[in-house]
């Protein structure tokens, strides 16, 4: 039996994004995003891809959309979460990347987080569209693992389910 996961880079104020793009350049995030993700399924909204312009290599892609419209090579599509949820064969882990309101509506599911703590508060520029991680309860969660990355405003933090 699979299960979900999501990964996430936010800020002191769980920004995750301004006018659909990540508001910061953290290489050692990046790359913890390609060695947790690789070889895996990753689900993402329709403004993430869009985000992206691609389907990522080397992961199998769904992007879930009420978009009846929406193809895109290399892509699966889901049109509801019940959908997504009953996934056949669903081996393995299924990680969600984004956006705000598939992690809103997908932390109930999942059983890891990977968080990368960015420690700023970024300025969001006046007339931007501002993305944000949803609150989450800690004592629903135990800390599985904490490494500080080679800058010391950043670290990873990873949770499983309590």
């Amino acid at each position: 039996m699979g299960f979900f996961s999501l990964i996430t880079c936010y800020d002191d104020n769980r920004l995750i994004g301004i006018d659909g793009q990540l508001p910061w350049h953290l290489p050692e995030d990046m790359q913890r995003f390609v060695e947790i993700t690789k070889n895996k399924t990753i689900v993402m909204g329709k403004a993430t891809y869009d985000s992206i312009g691609h389907p990522l290599p080397d992961r199998l892609n769904i992007v879930l959309t009420s978009d009846k419209s929406f193809k895109a090579k290399g892509v699966q599509v889901v049109r509801s979460i019940d959908s997504l949820l009953n996934l056949k064969p669903f081996h393995g882990e299924i990680v969600v990347i984004g956006g705000a309101r598939l992690y809103s509506d997908m932390l109930l599911f999942c059983n890891r987080m990977y968080l990368t703590r960015y420690n700023r508060a970024i300025d969001v520029p006046k007339n931007s569209k501002a993305t944000y991680f949803p609150e989450w309860n800690p004592n629903e969660w135990r800390l599985a693992r904490y490494d500080c990355t080679t800058r010391k405003d950043c670290e990873f933090i990873d949770f499983v389910r309590a």
